[in-house]
């Protein structure tokens, strides 16, 4: 009996030790959906726990040559956060999910940072991803901070005209970047008559033809021809017959870079002869390429320029870190996004995602790589954020003035 009794002793002792050893190791911002470091580690000291950051982010798709940067904009501000210490005396984690620059996608993503236990959310850049997750962050109370997303309808209920609890952005509005385009035209190119070519299917470009329209008539402007397309388009020659019947003085243009860079060299193929402008998709070298030459002289509206002088530490530090340029402006808002969610959590003393909107609310003056910030507690937007004006001159993109009209 004793032999028997030492011999189911060594095997309770052999099945112990090898549950011991099959214990599943803490997870990683790179864990399947749902999963958390503290569902699969012992409790850990509140000082040794990470704070959680999601980022929402396009890391494939066409998309993804303005979402990698943002990443690595958001890796390069938190390496060194956590190098002098961290946060509240924690390391930070970064959790980024691709959006895949798709509605739905970022929806989920959305939902997994979430239940990653992420204390608030940086991104997405798009206004219609933005507009998205809205439902997601307000039935979660966790905050989110949409960087270079302008559709007003981002932060403020459009049917209450209540700010969203969860909702805050660092960048412009279209209603302001609306009247820049118009007061632009109307003033600087002195021209009276526009056409208007916009993508039907995008919730920026029709926000952004609504706020102009409205400036520019009251402003005494005419709209001669207003045209629709479908992004992924490539021949634009149909709607650019008819705009040219209308002989504009310019044409404004809400589309993708590399769709209005061949709108450009069709209009100039069609005899086409006018000024172009855009908003702030447009500072991205893939419309010079994709207009061939003939983007010469073409503005845009950007929130941020490469060519800023209070940019060029931050830029070569990205340059040196990754070895190429970023494309602005969404990089420079993501740092302010982390920039302000810090701030807030120190001054919150916590990371309790209602304390964290509290002090969000209460921001002001606070120096950032776009100048200053300040959140408007009713729209939770920031205030007098100036727009820069871009053209095209010897193939390059770069600074033409400086629009800080906020009236």
């Amino acid at each position: 009996m004793k032999k028997i009794a030492c011999i189911i002793l060594t095997i309770c002792i052999l099945l112990s030790l090898a549950a011991c050893g099959s214990t599943p190791s803490a997870s990683t911002g790179s864990a399947p959906s749902g999963s958390t470091s503290s569902a699969q580690a012992p409790a850990e000291s509140a000082a040794s726990e990470t704070i959680k950051v999601g980022q929402l982010c396009a890391l494939t798709g066409s998309s993804a040559p303005y979402g990698i940067p943002e990443n690595n904009a958001a890796k390069l501000y938190i390496d060194k956060i956590n190098a002098a210490g961290g946060v509240l005396g924690r390391q930070v984690e970064l959790i980024a999910y691709d959006s895949k620059g798709d509605q739905s996608e970022c929806v989920n993503a959305t939902k997994r940072l979430i239940a990653d236990g992420v204390c608030a959310i940086i991104g997405p850049n798009m206004s219609g991803q933005a507009i998205a997750i809205v439902p997601v962050t307000e039935a979660a109370g966790i905050p989110f901070i949409a960087t270079a997303a302008t559709n007003p309808k981002v932060t403020v209920d459009e049917a209450t005209g209540n700010v969203f609890h969860t909702a805050f952005r660092t960048c412009f509005i279209d209603s302001f970047q609306g009247k820049v385009v118009s007061q632009f035209c109307l003033n600087e190119l002195g021209g009276k008559t526009v056409a208007i070519i916009y993508d039907v299917g995008s919730d920026y470009a029709a926000g952004l033809k609504e706020y102009f329209e409205a400036d520019f008539l009251a402003s005494g402007g005419t709209i001669v021809a207003t045209e629709g397309y479908r992004s992924g388009e490539l021949d634009f020659r149909a709607i650019l017959g008819k705009v040219k019947e209308k002989n504009p003085d310019i044409i404004f243009s809400l589309s993708a870079p590399n769709e209005g860079g061949l709108m450009i060299k069709q209009a100039h193929d069609l005899g086409i002869e006018c000024e172009w402008i855009s908003g702030d998709m447009w500072s991205d070298m893939n419309l010079v390429e994709s207009a061939a030459g003939y983007a010469e002289g073409a503005f845009m509206i950007s929130l941020a320029a490469v060519d800023d002088p209070s940019l060029k530490d931050w830029l070569a530090e990205y340059n040196k870190t990754f070895g190429a340029d970023p494309i602005l402006p969404a990089p420079i808002f993501v740092t302010d996004a982390l920039n302000a969610l810090f701030t807030a959590i120190e001054k919150a003393g916590s990371t309790d995602s209602e304390k964290i909107i509290e002090q969000l609310e209460a921001i002001e003056n606070l120096p950032v790589l776009s100048g200053s910030l300040t959140f408007d507690p009713a729209t939770h937007n920031p205030l007098n954020k100036p727009a820069i004006i871009q053209t095209v001159k010897d193939g390059q993109i770069v600074y033409y003035t400086l629009f800080e009209n906020y009236t």
